[in-house]
């Protein structure tokens, strides 16, 4: 599992991997990936894991509720990273750079 394995692009918390990301680069584009760990996992899917999976996630992993002491859910996640990110989520950055359309945004209309 990606949150257990150590990165020198990982955001840590206490010394625990927070969220993680991932870069593959192709001839024409490049794929990338990341992922925030926002609640605790679920002890149903903890107990398929590998015991070895498991030991490594609770030394090396933390999600952001746990980090934050408090609960927070994907639904406040959005809303921070849009309030944040806003031109950047809706693609108008990108637009704005390069003149491509990478989605029809309903401020401005397609492109």
């Amino acid at each position: 599992m990606c949150l257990s394995e150590p990165s020198p692009y990982a955001v840590l918390a206490a010394g625990r991997k927070l969220a993680g990301f991932a870069l593959r680069r192709y001839p024409q584009a490049w794929l990338i990936q990341g992922s925030l760990l926002v609640r605790p996992i679920v002890e149903e899917l903890c107990a398929m894991m590998p015991v070895s999976v498991r030991a490594a996630l609770n030394e090396r992993a933390v999600s952001l509720s746990e980090a934050a002491g408090r609960l927070i859910d994907e639904a406040e996640v959005l809303d921070a990273w849009a309030a944040q990110w806003g031109p950047l989520a809706r693609g108008e950055l990108v637009y704005q750079c390069t003149g491509v359309l990478v989605h029809q945004s309903p401020e401005r209309g397609e492109r």
